[in-house]
C-alpha cells in the first residue's frame, strides 16, 4: 500500500504578493495564483473557469521567492496542502476554515510584462420576480 502524500503542484499567474514579518522575526510572503482550466458544456460551448489559490512561504524561502516574482509572473508552485481555522473577521464567535499551499518550491517560468489585475467586484442580483405574474 502506498502511503498518503499532501503535495500540490500549481502553475498560473501571480496576481498579488504580499509580504511580512511576524512578531516573533520570521518572514512570510503570501501570493495569489490565479488559475485557469476550460471545458465543454451540455450544449457543447466551451466554459473557461478561473481559480484564486492562496500560497505561502516561510523564513529563508520567502526572502527568496519575494526577489525572483512579482505581480504578473508565470510560475509553478510546488508545497504542501495545509487547512486552518481562525475566528471571523465579522463575528469573533464564527470559525473559519482556510486553506493555502505552503510552498517548498518555485519556478517562475516567464513574466508577463502586459498583465493587468482585474479588479475583484462583488455584487448581488436582486430580482422580485414582478415580470413573472
Amino acid at each position: 500500500m502506498t502511503p498518503d502524500v499532501n503535495q500540490v503542484k500549481l502553475r498560473g499567474t501571480v496576481t498579488d504578493v504580499f509580504s511580512m514579518v511576524t512578531k516573533s522575526g520570521q518572514d512570510r510572503l503570501a501570493f495569489t495564483i490565479l488559475t485557469k482550466s476550460e471545458k465543454k458544456d451540455s450544449y457543447g460551448d466551451t466554459v473557461y473557469t478561473q481559480q484564486y489559490t492562496t500560497c505561502v512561504a516561510w523564513s529563508t524561502a520567502a526572502k527568496i521567492f519575494k526577489e525572483k516574482m512579482q505581480v504578473g509572473s508565470r510560475v509553478q508552485v510546488v508545497g504542501e496542502l495545509h487547512t486552518y481555522t481562525s475566528a471571523s473577521q465579522k463575528n469573533p464567535w464564527t470559525m473559519v476554515r482556510k486553506t493555502e499551499i505552503v510552498t517548498k518550491q518555485i519556478e517562475v517560468i516567464w513574466f508577463d510584462s502586459e498583465y493587468k489585475p482585474r479588479e475583484r467586484v462583488e455584487f448581488s442580483v436582486v430580482d422580485d420576480f414582478s415580470d413573472l405574474d
